[in-house]
């Protein structure tokens, strides 16, 4: 498991909830779009990024890490955006959030 957290307090939050559930990922402290391709592809890549950001930079600068599916998190009240890359298999609203799950090419979901 790896997370990546831009905010530096975020992030050492994230290693202490870490340490008490007596888990081990490897904590990047950087913006992911500049991490990414450091990190190497994922099955899973969950994307949860600040409410005001634009999401489809976010996808498309993921789409290389997707090995099988990508799920972002979003307010409900936008769409989901289009991801070149990335086929969109699926969109769930819970309240005022939405989730947008993409496939890498070639997966079935």
């Amino acid at each position: 498991m790896v997370i990546v957290e831009r905010n530096r307090r975020a992030a050492k939050q994230i290693e202490r909830c870490a340490k008490a559930l007596e888990v081990a990922p490897t904590i990047v402290q950087g913006d992911v779009l500049r991490e990414v391709s450091r990190l190497g592809r994922f099955d899973v890549v969950l994307a949860d990024p600040p409410y005001p950001l634009a999401p489809a930079p976010i996808v498309a600068g993921l789409a290389c890490a997707v090995a099988e599916i990508l799920v972002l998190e979003q307010p409900a009240d936008r769409g989901p955006p289009v991801a070149d890359a990335l086929k969109l298999v699926k969109s769930r609203t819970y309240g005022g959030t939405a989730l947008h799950v993409y496939a890498a090419p070639g997966e079935a979901r």
